[in-house]
């Protein structure tokens, strides 16, 4: 139990940080529309001009030149919901202290501002989808790991490594079931055994009925189909599963 805990307090670290990984595009994306207008209003202005359009694959990429104190500044932009043709001119506003800081009067910044950020945005949702996908996986181990579950006469362990209480048989299974009177049994897998059988009989009828949740019977052996009639006429709900589960 204590490894199942490290391990949920892992997951949610890991869906704690891919949701700080999912803000971090939304929360530059804030950053760069507030410094685009900035830009505009403490900017300085001046003209740019298209020199060259390349189109590739469908996608056109326009590219932009401007000069400042004889400095030629260059940037390309992808055509989205604006393209200026070859010549034409568009108003863009630079930072003083960095040229090559601008932003157009579409309303682009220069550079590939934010591809970075949106990468991580990505990551930061499949960490966060894997974090909550194994800490799911965890409860309902933990789950199945708190419910009580006692093998009587079939000795050996679970495949899943599921921690149960065993007794041999008769006197030592009428012990344990003693022992655990007051909790609830989920699980009573039972060969059959008529002391037992026996047992939950007369506990039935004294009452109060133990709080069993299911009983389980092996459907191989020859006994099983009168337990279930004995067991089902004082309303034990009874199952018959093959043993498959547990190995010797």
């Amino acid at each position: 139990m204590i490894v199942v805990r490290w391990r949920f307090l892992l997951w949610s670290l890991c869906v704690l940080a891919g949701a700080a990984l999912m803000y971090l595009p939304i929360h530059t994306h804030q950053d760069l529309r507030d410094w685009a207008v900035e830009l505009r209003r403490t900017g300085v202005p001046t003209q740019a001009y298209v020199f060259d359009q390349i189109t590739v694959d469908g996608g056109t990429t326009m590219y932009l030149r401007f000069e400042t104190d004889g400095v030629i500044h260059e940037d390309a932009f992808d055509c989205e919901s604006v393209c200026v043709n070859d010549g034409a001119t568009t108003p863009i506003w630079y930072n003083a202290a960095d040229p090559g800081d601008f932003v157009t009067g579409f309303g682009r910044l220069s550079g590939d501002r934010g591809r970075i950020q949106g990468i991580l945005g990505v990551a930061g949702f499949f960490l966060a989808l894997a974090g909550v996908w194994a800490a799911l996986i965890d409860i309902g181990t933990a789950a199945r790991f708190r419910r009580l579950v006692v093998v009587i006469g079939r000795a050996g362990r679970f495949t899943d490594r599921r921690p149960h209480r065993w007794a041999p048989a008769g006197d030592e299974a009428i012990a344990l079931l003693e022992e655990l009177r007051g909790r609830r049994i989920h699980e009573l897998w039972l060969d059959p055994d008529w002391p037992v059988v026996e047992w939950l009989q007369e506990q039935a009828y004294a009452g109060p009925r133990p709080d069993v949740e299911r009983i389980i019977l092996d459907p191989g052996d020859p006994d099983t189909a009168a337990t279930v009639r004995a067991l089902e006429h004082w309303a034990y709900e009874v199952q018959t599963r093959p043993g498959t589960e547990l190995v010797r």
